[in-house]
């Protein structure tokens, strides 16, 4: 997370923002877990285990609306219709 979903300030190392004192714990925890499914989703098209695959940038996308989860979901779903 480069910016505080409260108040848009540039966030450093801390948990709390340095501008509006926002908690911020939750929501990096939260985008630390929408990475590490991301990285199984990733791990799994590796060895094109496309279904697993699928279900782990579900999970990550519930998490968190990144760009890039988007495009390797995209991805995933080319890889799957290809194969069929």
């Amino acid at each position: 997370m480069e910016r505080c979903p409260v108040c848009r300030a540039r966030l450093k190392q801390s948990t709390v923002c340095r501008r509006c004192g926002a908690d911020l714990e939750f929501p990096i925890a939260m985008e630390q877990k929408a990475q590490y499914y991301c990285q199984q989703a990733l791990y799994h098209v590796q060895y094109y285990e496309l279904l697993a695959a699928k279900e782990a940038i579900q999970r990550a996308l519930l998490l968190c609306n990144k760009d890039f989860f988007h495009k390797v979901s995209g991805f995933i779903e080319y890889l799957l219709n290809k194969k069929t």
